[in-house]
């Protein structure tokens, strides 16, 4: 079996395979959809990609920290101890939302639902465009990942809010897995020495955020971020696929945000939760790939890519997946691209 990982890099081949791929998720997907056309679900797995919203500068922003009011706020020294620790993180460019919301923020408290219990979510806290954060007071150590979506939040004239990747006019949303990835991503790499109670949160979509980041970039990624830039993210993903794909992608994130947690999952919603990981893995790949190929053709050292694509591969192996994340077997999911002979199996076979 020839495995990718050798030294050899044979990028053009696999690409190949993964492109046969492609042509299956998508008869496979038009085919379960059939089964989900209801009604009342017509929305939801009928999503229309809405035209995104640029950012929008910020520049001249006061660069001050008002550590009175902030002290005074509930929570006021977890708060501040949060602010120094980004401030020393962050770059001034990237600081600029941050400065915008902090010296005007509210903290509030959240009361748990009859919802929420009913759901099985578990609410610690909760960033709200008003720049307010409701928070449950035992779970005072989610206020991290709540104030990180306040450093990236800005609502525009229009009604617009665009809070990181995430961006939501009235009932439209989108960007909303991949912004919670990134943001728990961020506030686990960055705070939890800090703040080691730091609740764990959005498994799913963390992990496809670290295979994000081995194709675009640690740095360009936390620029985006704080710049609530989700064309450029979108963008960047289109240079190494397309930009229908890259849209798709970002959609495809959204639909495991809203359905992966629930804990009960209908045979047709898990059929459809099988087909987006299995197109999110394949876009992933294709984009890691076609950078190793341009880094390959840039003289880059065979070395070097393949140190990458290590990194690439730490995370769960090369696909990800509900078993592998959580350790259940309801849905065991993804296409394996650990080697060109198990991919064209699976083709063959329909074996996914």
């Amino acid at each position: 079996m020839k495995n990718i990982n050798e030294d050899t890099l044979d990028i053009n081949n696999n690409l190949l395979v993964l492109n046969n791929c492609l042509i299956l998720f998508i008869i496979t997907e038009l085919m379960v959809g059939k089964c989900l056309f209801k009604a009342k679900n017509k929305k939801v797995f009928n999503r229309k990609i809405e035209e995104y919203e640029e950012t929008i500068n910020l520049d001249g922003i006061e660069e001050k920290l008002n550590e009175d009011y902030i002290n005074n706020l509930n929570f006021g020294s977890i708060i501040l101890k949060y602010c120094h620790i980004l401030i020393n993180t962050l770059s001034k460019e990237n600081l600029q939302t941050f400065y915008y919301n902090i010296n005007t923020l509210k903290i509030l408290p959240y009361k748990i639902k009859l919802i929420d219990l009913l759901k099985g979510r578990v609410v610690g806290g909760k960033y709200n465009p008003n720049n307010s954060i409701q928070l449950v007071e035992k779970y005072k150590y989610a206020l991290p990942h709540e104030l990180t979506h306040m450093s990236s939040t800005i609502v525009k004239n229009n009604g617009f809010i665009l809070s990181g990747f995430h961006q939501i006019k009235g009932s439209n949303s989108y960007g909303y897995g991949i912004n919670e990835g990134y943001t728990q991503y961020f506030t686990e790499k960055y705070f939890l020495d800090s703040f080691p109670d730091i609740p764990q949160a959005y498994p799913v979509e963390m992990e496809i955020v670290k295979k994000l980041i081995c194709v675009i970039g640690e740095k360009e990624m936390e620029d985006l971020y704080f710049h609530s830039n989700l064309n450029g993210l979108i963008n960047s993903i289109s240079q190494y696929s397309s930009l229908e794909e890259a849209q798709s992608f970002i959609a495809a994130v959204d639909f495991l945000k809203l359905y992966i947690y629930k804990i009960y999952k209908s045979k047709e919603l898990k059929n459809m939760l099988e087909i987006k990981l299995q197109q999110i893995n394949y876009i992933l790949l294709k984009c890691f790939l076609n950078k190793q190929k341009e880094e390959q053709n840039n003289g880059i050292s065979a070395e070097k890519l393949k140190l990458e694509r290590e990194k690439f591969d730490n995370y769960l192996g090369y696909e990800i997946s509900i078993e592998n994340i959580f350790g259940i077997d309801t849905l065991n999911i993804g296409v394996s691209i650990d080697a060109e002979d198990t991919l064209k199996r699976k083709i063959l076979k329909k074996d996914f």
